[in-house]
């Protein structure tokens, strides 16, 4: 297992969607503080002061969806690559299980996701400092929020790669990660709004969690149900995943 853990990090080191995917999240993190100080009317001397700040840019950049889609796209061209490259039966070959392979997989594909949120957040906090400055936040607030908001992301990095790594092709998985989790919120929302529930399904469907993590405003309550169910998705998604993938052909 460690060797392979070592395979796929080289793999992930040397994956070019890796480095394009977090590349133009970057750039988007730039447009996107540029933009907003545009709108706030920096550029034509208004005051800009409250408008925004660092940690507000780290929230927001987290919370966009366009994360979640370069995170799509990043791990079907990572995760497929041994099945595309037809180099997986000698992975196999070598004794490993299959539970191996996904696990390992699983792992790299977490590490890279971390490191993506992480340099995008990064990013961000450096850009919109620079246009409307650091700004003040409680820690235990902002902390809260940033944490739970990266186990929300990593829910949706569990869908993502149960997808793929069930589909094995990167053709179905990019538009089917992207489209899917949208088709499914879409029905939910009509669910809520014509049906009679007592609860809105909505508000527990993974693709909607990392969206309203966008200020330190959220309320506790509400960040301990998208903390629990995101770890319940991660829990379902990849063992459901894992069961799934022992019934397919090397």
């Amino acid at each position: 297992m460690r060797n392979l853990l070592h395979f796929e990090f080289r793999k992930l080191r040397q994956n070019f969607g890796f480095y394009l995917c977090t590349g133009i999240m970057l750039a988007l993190q730039l447009l996107s503080a540029l933009l907003t100080y545009t709108l706030a009317g920096g550029f034509f001397g208004e005051d800009v002061t409250g408008f925004s700040d660092g940690f507000s840019g780290i929230l927001t950049a987290g919370a966009a969806g366009n994360l979640n889609t370069a995170l799509c796209v990043f791990i079907a061209l990572f995760v497929c690559l041994d099945y595309t490259q037809k180099t997986i039966k000698t992975v196999y070959a070598k004794g490993y299980s299959r539970e191996n392979v996904f696990f390992s997989k699983l792992i790299m594909t977490w590490v890279g996701a971390t490191v993506m949120y992480l340099v995008v957040a990064l990013c961000a906090f450096v850009a919109y400092s620079a246009f409307f400055g650091v700004g003040e936040v409680e820690a235990g607030k902002f902390l809260a929020v940033f944490g739970v908001q990266y186990v929300s992301i990593m829910a949706n990095v569990a869908m993502f790669y149960a997808i793929t790594i069930l589909l094995r092709s990167i053709g179905a998985a990019i538009p089917i990660g992207i489209f899917a989790p949208s088709v499914i919120s879409l029905i939910l929302n009509l669910v809520d709004a014509f049906g009679e529930l007592k609860i809105k399904l909505s508000d527990y469907w993974v693709g909607n969690f990392s969206m309203e993590l966008y200020s330190v405003d959220v309320k506790s309550d509400r960040l301990w149900e998208i903390l629990l169910t995101s770890l319940v998705y991660i829990v379902l998604l990849i063992g459901g995943a894992s069961l799934l993938q022992r019934k397919q052909e090397a």
